[in-house]
């Protein structure tokens, strides 16, 4: 059965990966990397959104989830960027230096137009 607090969808060749929580948890990690796809192929690289227009609340857990979900795709050959992430959780990304690590849009149309338009 699958994880309801974390939906992944394909859109025009992106992954979307939506945290329907306000935080992100050690279960709510756990879903995202095994329902994570695996890489397409070289001639069409893995392009991820994780959407966290619903987190309210950064904290270790989540910062870790992050990390380790970034270097996945980095290591599969694809690319993340990441969508709605605002107010604290944002300034959490900011202190701790991960906003130079990570890619960050408004919404997830923006993220998924300039994925869909990077090599």
């Amino acid at each position: 059965m699958a994880d309801t607090s974390v939906v992944f969808e394909d859109i025009q060749g992106v992954i979307v990966v939506r945290v329907l929580g306000h935080e992100i948890s050690h279960h709510i990690g756990e879903s995202i990397h095994t329902q994570m796809p695996a890489s397409r192929d070289a001639d069409t690289p893995l392009k991820i959104v994780l959407d966290l227009s619903n987190i309210t609340f950064l904290g270790s857990i989540g910062l870790t989830v992050l990390v380790v979900f970034l270097k996945r795709v980095m290591t599969a050959g694809g690319r993340l960027a990441i969508s709605g992430l605002t107010g604290q959780s944002r300034n959490v990304m900011s202190v701790t230096k991960l906003d130079k690590a990570f890619t960050f849009y408004d919404d997830t149309d923006q993220a998924i137009a300039a994925l869909k338009h990077a090599n």
